[in-house]
């Protein structure tokens, strides 16, 4: 495959081919997102849009990239009223992308379309993929099956292409997310399911719901996120419990439903009725940023830090900062460097806004105006010193919170109810009086959160844990890129949670054969992992019905590259010489 986040462009045709809209969704998805991620198949009207808007130089089919995509793997499977999949079992020459991936897609779409009050069932399900692909046949529920599955579909007959697709992902170090149902009806229908985050009908009440509130200011996706879940009873069952649910896909969920209220924002905040079910959706204009914090000398910092859209990877992204244009430069999957100068207490009192010059699709940078921010540790470098806003906080990690003097009763209430600790507080803008405070070493205890109210419900809601349980790897012997671990330096393992023990499960990838199995480990311990072969490993975690997972990978020595230092100390030596570097050892 081309590398992850790779552009492609293609000559002006009428219409894309089936080969350029798999290769288009597989890079998609996967652009400007992290190793060992976990990917959700997404496809939505939304992100044709966006796919087509990055990587393609034509015009659609009848104006709509949905009927594009859909043309092009009709022709690809459609033989008749029949489907016929023995061409997109293997993938191109030339790529590892699996031939699968655009009629995977279309799947989704089937799912995408399924109105809020239907029953997830394959009849259902069935019925909205004929209509999408255009096929024949008629249901009747007095038949086993009916006719409502299509011609050549046999029961079962899409599982090895979702389990081809997992396989792939897993290759490129990421985490796959389709999986089958828990019953009868929904096994196999369910992997598309699984991929679609919101339907159009879910789409569709959040307009609703955004219009009824009048909430016609820009937030980020967090406070978003938890002003929705103060209060869910209004929302129908499915989406309900969407919107409720945790874990995994607790932060890209907040983005996606993020993304449907700044196209609400950007469509002039249109009444229900205005909207309709197939409202043009373009990816919104704005980018969001977050803190970067150092702290050198004891002078503690804090920059903009720009975040990348995900699945929107902008290059040559420019910002006009107090009157300087500057090119924002990547810095990791899904983040951009830090930006400009030193923020000021007024602008985390009242929040940023710059004007982005290029490109033509995005408009502003803006850091929102927050009571609190969940700083973390460098997930690459965590013995730095450096914290940022990369991620909600992780259980059993301490983080800093940077927070409002005015929410320390409720902070001192979670402690008193040993929900939360922390170890000491500073002020860290010691120059100018202000209302800003650090809360260091700060550990989230339990699950236990029902009991217990608060008045900032924002608070409540990013504290309170998303998982159960949650993995950390530290030590061994690192290569410069923070990629991997060297051979026979493999990291240990510490997995937070809690309960008193875990089951561990070592898996070599790709075919996930078990390698090690440890029945009871002691949680909140490290424990050295014994891995001595190149290679990418899965390690799970299992304690009842949840599953913490991550990647490792172990390189050789021979695959080591010299690298050029970013900074050299250098003493003046006679004979035009400099002395490079130095050793400090005890006398």
């Amino acid at each position: 495959m081309e590398p992850k986040g790779s552009t492609l462009h293609l000559a002006s045709v009428s219409m894309e081919t089936y080969q350029a809209w798999n290769h288009a969704l597989a890079t998609y998805f996967l652009q400007g997102v992290a190793d060992g991620s976990r990917i959700y198949l997404s496809v939505d009207d939304s992100a044709l849009d966006a796919i087509a808007q990055q990587q393609f130089e034509t015009e659609p089919l009848n104006g709509s990239w949905r009927e594009d995509l859909i043309a092009a793997v009709r022709r690809q499977v459609v033989r008749g009223d029949r489907l016929e999949l023995e061409n997109i079992q293997g993938h191109t020459p030339n790529s590892t992308v699996p031939d699968c991936v655009a009629f995977l897609g279309v799947l989704v779409l089937a799912a995408y379309d399924m109105a809020s009050d239907e029953d997830i069932s394959d009849t259902n399900y069935f019925r909205r993929l004929r209509a999408v692909l255009k096929l024949g046949g008629v249901d009747d529920p007095r038949l086993k099956g009916g006719f409502a599955r299509p011609q050549g579909l046999k029961a079962g007959s899409t599982e090895p292409l979702w389990k081809r697709w997992n396989r792939w992902l897993r290759e490129q170090d990421m985490m796959p997310s389709a999986c089958e149902g828990d019953s009868r009806r929904t096994k196999f229908i369910h992997y598309p399911i699984s991929q679609c985050l919101l339907r159009q009908a879910d789409r569709d009440r959040l307009d609703k719901y955004f219009y009824e509130q009048d909430w016609t200011v820009t937030w980020d996706a967090q406070t978003l996120f938890s002003r929705l879940r103060e209060d869910t009873k209004q929302f129908p069952e499915y989406l309900r419990q969407l919107i409720k649910s945790s874990g995994d896909r607790y932060t890209i969920l907040s983005e996606a439903i993020h993304e449907v209220h700044q196209q609400w924002l950007e469509a002039g905040c249109p009444a229900p009725e205005e909207s309709g079910a197939r409202r043009s959706r373009h990816p919104s204009p704005n980018l969001f940023a977050g803190l970067y914090r150092s702290e050198e000398d004891y002078e503690v910092e804090y920059y903009l830090y720009p975040k990348q859209k995900p699945q929107q990877k902008w290059e040559n992204v420019q910002v006009n900062y107090q009157g300087e244009i500057k090119t924002l430069e990547s810095d990791r999957p899904g983040w951009y460097s830090r930006l400009g100068e030193p923020l000021q207490p007024t602008d985390l009192d009242n929040g940023v806004r710059r004007e982005i010059t290029q490109p033509e699709h995005l408009k502003t940078l803006r850091l929102p105006a927050r009571d609190f921010w969940i700083l973390a540790p460098d997930p690459d470098e965590p013995d730095t010193g450096v914290h940022g806003t990369w991620h909600s906080p992780e259980l059993g990690r301490p983080f800093i919170l940077l927070c409002k003097q005015a929410l320390l009763d409720d902070l001192n209430r979670l402690r008193d109810e040993n929900l939360v600790k922390w170890s000491d507080q500073y002020e860290p803008f010691e120059e100018v009086e202000t209302h800003w405070l650090e809360l260091h070493n700060f550990q989230v205890l339990s699950q236990t959160w029902q009991g217990v109210f608060i008045e900032n419900w924002e608070l409540k809601d990013a504290l309170n844990p998303k998982v159960k349980l949650a993995i950390s790897l530290s030590g061994g012997l690192r290569t410069p890129n923070q990629k991997g671990w060297l051979q026979g330096h493999p990291p240990s393992l510490t997995v937070f949670g809690f309960m008193k023990t875990v089951q561990i499960e070592v898996l070599e990838l790709p075919d996930e054969d078990r390698i090690q199995h440890y029945e009871a480990i002691a949680t909140s311990q490290a424990h050295p992992l014994e891995i001595p072969h190149v290679g990418s490993y899965l390690i799970r975690a299992i304690h009842g019905n949840n599953v913490a997972e991550c990647f490792v990978r172990i390189m050789s020595w021979d695959a080591l590259q010299l690298g050029t230092p970013e900074l050299t100390e250098a003493v003046t030596l006679p004979n035009a010489r400099l002395l490079c570097g130095s050793v400090l050892s005890e006398v």
